[in-house]
């Protein structure tokens, strides 16, 4: 009796595309940057007044940040520091890049630099964002998102 190999072949091989079809739509997907916006964009402020950054008990002041759009993995903003350097007391575009994003997009971590020597470090956990900026001295900063 003569057994017919075609369909099981032709079986197998279906089975081998898909499978491949679907590893590569599950690559593509964890690859495919996701849209932050809604979780980044907005105003943030300092949740305590006077004490949005600090870096010591004689070095603190109020910080706020404006997060204007992001695109990509691109973060585009402003932040106004107050404090006695020649840099606070103003406002300070910046681009920054997200460096992290947990799997369920929850946690989001970005940097930026305003200048040669000042770098943020800032993580968002809902609506509130905390991290660093490093200028010699290192900050602490807490902020929380705007409801306005």
């Amino acid at each position: 009796m003569k057994v017919n190999t075609l369909p099981v072949g032709l079986f197998f091989s279906v089975l081998f595309i898909f499978a491949v079809l679907m590893v590569n739509t599950a690559v593509f997907a964890a690859n495919t940057p996701h849209d932050f916006s809604g979780a980044l964009v907005g105003k943030w402020a300092s949740e305590v007044k006077g004490e949005g950054w600090q870096a010591g008990p004689q070095f603190k002041g109020d910080l706020e940040l404006e997060i204007e759009r992001v695109a990509g993995d691109k973060v585009y903003g402003r932040v106004y520091i107050e404090g006695p350097a020649t840099y606070h007391n103003q406002w300070i575009s910046f681009v920054g890049k997200v460096a992290f994003q947990s799997p369920d997009h929850e946690v989001i971590s970005f940097d930026f630099q305003i200048s040669t020597f000042m770098v943020f470090n800032l993580t968002v956990r809902g609506d509130r964002m905390e991290g660093s900026a490093s200028a010699g001295r290192t900050a602490i900063i807490k902020l929380k998102k705007s409801t306005k």
